[in-house]
C-alpha cells in the first residue's frame, strides 16, 4: 500500500474519540515495522510520521543523556553512540520497539538523535492536539468530518424550517469527471420499502439523482463520524445506510403526511441531513416528553428501574432514554419509520398511566421501599397480586398467599370453567373495573388507554396459566402471584 494509505489507516484506527489509543498505535507500528522496516523509518522521519514518532517514543522511552566521561548509566538502559542512554517503559513490546529503534538509527542516525533530543522539550498534550487538528484536516479530505462537527447530524432540527417548495438550495456538479466520482454503493444499499426508498424513484432527473447519491454517501460518512465507528466490512456499512434511511423516513412521514408527491418535494429543496435531524428529531422529542413525566413517577421515587416493567415494556423505556433514543424490539436499534415511533410513545404512555395505578396501589397497601427489592420483581406481581389479595381477602394484606389459597384464587376466577385452556374471560371485565376503579381522577382519553392496557395485560396473564394444573403451581416459576415458599 502507499504512505497515504498508511496514514489513512493510522487515522482510522489509532483515536478513541479525541485522544490516541496507545495500545493500537503499537499494534499499527508493529505490523508495519514487520512488513517494511526500512519504510517505517523512512515515513517516521517524514512530515506526516514525525508527530506520531515524537508521540509514542515519548510514552514508551525513557532517555537519559551523558553529562561526564565516567558516566554510568542505570540497570535496564542501552546506547548506541555512548552519548545517549535509553530505557524501554513498555516491557510487554520491548524486543519490536529496540528493533525499531535500531531500525530508525541505521537509516539516519542525525535525525535519530533530534528525535531523541527533542522528546525532551515535548509536550504531548499539544502533539497530540495538532496530530488530531491534521487528522481531521486529511478525513475531511476523504468526507468525514471531525467528530465535534459530525455530533451535529444528532442535533433537534425543527419541520418549518424546511422548504416544501420554492427552495434556492441546489448541488451541481461543475464538470463530467466529477460526476462520474459519486458514489452509487451506499444509496443502492438503503434502497427498502419505506418513504424515502419510494420517494426517490419517482425522481427521473438524472442531475437531481446524482445530487442525492453524493448527499446520501456524506450523510452516511457524517453518521459514521458521529458514531465514532470505524468501517470495517460491507454490514458496517449496511447498517449506516439503513440508519440513514431510517430516519430520513421518519422525518418524511411526518412532514409530507405520508404523501409521496410532497415527501418528493421536501427532498427536492432540502438537504438531506436537514430531514433526518427532523426524522431524529421526533425521538428526541418523545425522550424529553417521557423524561418530563417520568420525574415525579412512583416507580422512580420507589428506587426501581426499568426492569420494573418487563422486558418489552422496559426495554422500550430504556432504549427512549439513552442518549440517542434507540426502538426496543428484542434488542435495541434505529427506528424505521414513525409508525414506530408512535409505537414506543404508546406504550410509554401506558406505562406511566399504570405507574400512577401502581402508585394508588401501594398507597392502598401501604407498601413500603423496601418491599421492592426483589430484583425480580415486575409490576406484573403487584397489579395481579393485590387484586387476588382484595378477591380472597377484603381487607386483606400485601402478603405472599399459601399455595393453598393460591389454587382458591385460581379456583374463583376459572368458575364454569371445568378444562384447559383456561380462557377467564369471565373475570377480564371484573379485574378491569376493579383496577380503573383504583385509578383515581383521569381524563377521558387516559381511561381509554388504560383500559386497553389492562385488558391485554389480563390476556397475557390468561395465556400464561392456560394449562397450568393447579397441582402443579411452584412459587418459583410464577411472576403474577407472589407465592408463599412451600417449606
Amino acid at each position: 500500500v502507499s504512505d497515504d494509505q498508511w496514514q489513512y489507516i493510522l487515522d482510522m484506527e489509532l483515536w478513541d474519540r479525541g485522544r490516541v489509543d496507545f495500545k493500537e498505535t503499537f499494534q499499527w507500528l508493529d505490523r508495519f515495522h514487520k512488513s517494511d522496516p526500512e519504510r517505517l523509518a523512512q515515513w517516521l522521519y517524514s512530515e506526516d510520521g514525525n508527530l506520531l514518532a515524537h508521540l509514542f517514543f515519548d510514552s514508551a522511552l525513557e532517555v537519559r543523556i551523558k553529562e561526564e566521561q565516567d558516566y554510568i548509566p542505570p540497570e535496564g538502559f542501552f546506547t548506541f553512540d555512548n552519548l545517549y542512554y535509553i530505557n524501554i517503559l513498555d516491557k510487554e513490546n520491548e524486543e519490536v520497539i529496540e528493533q525499531m529503534l535500531r531500525q530508525l538509527a541505521s537509516e539516519d542516525y542525525n535525525k535519530f538523535q533530534a528525535l531523541l533530543l527533542g522528546l525532551g522539550g515535548m509536550v504531548p498534550a499539544e502533539v497530540e492536539e495538532e496530530m488530531y487538528r491534521m487528522k481531521g484536516v486529511r478525513l475531511a479530505e476523504d468526507g468525514y468530518l471531525p467528530f465535534e462537527e459530525a455530533i451535529s447530524v444528532y442535533s433537534y432540527q425543527s419541520p418549518d424550517l424546511l422548504k416544501k417548495g420554492g427552495s434556492d438550495y441546489s448541488l451541481s456538479f461543475p464538470d463530467e469527471e466529477t460526476g462520474a466520482l459519486v458514489p452509487l454503493t451506499p444509496l443502492s444499499y438503503a434502497l427498502g420499502d419505506n418513504i424515502f426508498s419510494r420517494s426517490i424513484e419517482k425522481i427521473s432527473d438524472s442531475a437531481s439523482f446524482e445530487r442525492l447519491r453524493l448527499e446520501f454517501a456524506g450523510l452516511c460518512n457524517q453518521i459514521f463520524s458521529a458514531d465514532a465507528v470505524i468501517p470495517e466490512g460491507i454490514e458496517d456499512l449496511v447498517r449506516v445506510t439503513e440508519k440513514a434511511s431510517g430516519y430520513l423516513s421518519v422525518g418524511l412521514e411526518m412532514l409530507s403526511g405520508n404523501d409521496i408527491e410532497i415527501s418528493g418535494d421536501f427532498i427536492r429543496n432540502n438537504p438531506l441531513v436537514s430531514i433526518f435531524r427532523v426524522g431524529f428529531g421526533t425521538t428526541l422529542e418523545l425522550k424529553w416528553k417521557v423524561e418530563k413525566r417520568i420525574k415525579d413517577s412512583w416507580f422512580i421515587k420507589n428506587g426501581l428501574d426499568e426492569g420494573f416493567w418487563g422486558d418489552e415494556w422496559g426495554g422500550m423505556l430504556k432504549g427512549i432514554l439513552m442518549k440517542r433514543p434507540l426502538f426496543y424490539q428484542g434488542d435495541f436499534r434505529p427506528f424505521e419509520g414513525l409508525s414506530e415511533v408512535k409505537i414506543a410513545g404508546d406504550i410509554l404512555n401506558r406505562l406511566l398511566l399504570l405507574d400512577k395505578l401502581m402508585g394508588n396501589i401501594s398507597d392502598l397497601f401501604g407498601l413500603q421501599k423496601d418491599q421492592f427489592k426483589d430484583p425480580l420483581l415486575t409490576f406484573h406481581a403487584i397489579l395481579f397480586h393485590s387484586w387476588a389479595v382484595r378477591k380472597l381477602y377484603p381487607d386483606g394484606a400485601f402478603a405472599p398467599l399459601s399455595i393453598e389459597k393460591t389454587r382458591e384464587f385460581f379456583n374463583l376466577i376459572r368458575k364454569n370453567e371445568t378444562t384447559p385452556p383456561y380462557k377467564l374471560k369471565d373475570y377480564r371485565d371484573v379485574f378491569v373495573g376493579d383496577c380503573l376503579s383504583l385509578a383515581g381522577e383521569i381524563d377521558h382519553e387516559d381511561k381509554t388507554v388504560l383500559h386497553e392496557a389492562l385488558s391485554g395485560l389480563w390476556e397475557e396473564f390468561a395465556e400464561e396459566y392456560a394449562m397450568v394444573d393447579l397441582a402443579a403451581l411452584d412459587p418459583r416459576f410464577t411472576k403474577y402471584i407472589i407465592m408463599a415458599d412451600k417449606t
